[in-house]
């Protein structure tokens, strides 16, 4: 498929929220974020998807490959760095390795399952709703019926969040919401496509009023720890929040920085807390700057988020230019 420049902006905006949102910052700024950003990322999976399935099997398979591979790749080697980091830290000094070596496989975000990069909950939750969504098209492909079957499953993370008394492996409670995002997605795909200026400013207006209004009457609201102050205004503030998230990334689709970090949104999100940590790490040791003071400051938590995305992004461009000088060599030898 081939990439479309207002998506990848409207990642690039996500990764950093979401980024940013990892700090301590003020209560109000972090509930805010946490109304939409995560939400964002399922609305958008969908809204890239392809609308045929071609067999169930080979979707499988290869949802393994793009979703499954990378998160177990990176949660070892994260699992491994905390295992050495955990002795610097007395908050998680106590906590059983066993534990949250099992939830690797266990694949939900519920501290301690992933205390070592609680963020991961996002790739197996996704792959749950990938599986999840591939169910509701193989029973039919009318949109009619894929938005009632949307609504159930609404209306089933309403009752889980409510009544289940254990978290489910592999994010299959959060799954249950975050599949509506997903499959507004993949509904509204054409829909996007073909919004005009007009309709943009039309749409954008009523996104931030929707999430002012439903973000004063909300408190925090998480997916992953399944923490709701109130469920249903939660679903449409997220809503709101994507809107307005899509137009603006639709005015601004040829901003090259936020398209590069939204291209490489998956690199980041599975590392940003490695990242964070040197960061934070290097002020508080190199620098010797009180952490306890940066705490609640919306320019400190600025600062970290965007020198960690620099140093993941730094990262990356080195592993393209030895990967291009390696092949380059490979291709001389060859022609010698």
């Amino acid at each position: 498929m081939e990439r479309i420049k207002w998506i990848d902006v409207a990642k690039g905006i996500g990764i950093v929220l979401i980024v940013l949102s990892h700090n301590n910052l003020p209560t109000g700024f972090r509930e805010f974020l946490f109304s939409f950003h995560v939400p964002l990322f399922f609305f958008l999976s969908g809204l890239t998807s392809h609308k045929h399935i071609t067999g169930f099997k080979e979707f499988f398979l290869k949802k393994i490959k793009s979703l499954l591979v990378p998160y177990f790749t990176i949660a070892f080697i994260t699992f491994i760095f905390w295992l050495f980091i955990r002795r610097f830290d007395l908050d998680i000094l106590n906590v059983d390795p066993v534990k949250p070596f099992i939830g690797i496989f266990y694949g939900n975000g519920f501290d301690p399952w992933m205390i070592f990069n609680a963020p991961l909950w996002f790739l197996p939750c996704l792959f749950t709703v990938e599986i999840i969504f591939s169910c509701v098209l193989l029973l039919s492909r009318k949109n009619a019926y894929i938005s009632m079957y949307l609504v159930l499953f609404c209306l089933l993370g309403f009752l889980d969040q409510l009544y289940m008394p254990f978290r489910l492996p592999w994010g299959f409670d959060a799954a249950l919401v975050a599949v509506v995002f997903y499959g507004a997605g993949f509904l509204l795909k054409d829909i996007l496509a073909m919004l005009n200026l007009r309709t943009q400013l039309l749409v954008f207006v009523s996104c931030v009023l929707v999430s002012y209004i439903t973000n004063i009457n909300m408190g925090m609201n998480d997916i992953n720890w399944m923490i709701y102050s109130n469920y249903f205004l939660f679903v449409l503030s997220a809503f709101a929040g994507i809107g307005g998230c899509i137009i603006i990334s639709q005015w601004i689709k040829s901003f090259g920085i936020l398209e590069f970090i939204g291209r490489f949104s998956l690199i980041i999100f599975g590392f940003q807390v490695l990242a964070l940590k040197f960061t934070k790490g290097v002020f508080v040791y190199g620098f010797q700057i009180n952490f306890e003071s940066t705490k609640n400051s919306i320019l400190w938590c600025l600062a970290y988020t965007f020198i960690a995305l620099a140093f993941i992004l730094c990262i990356i461009n080195l592993y393209k230019s030895l990967r291009f000088v390696i092949r380059k060599k490979m291709m001389h030898s060859e022609t010698i």
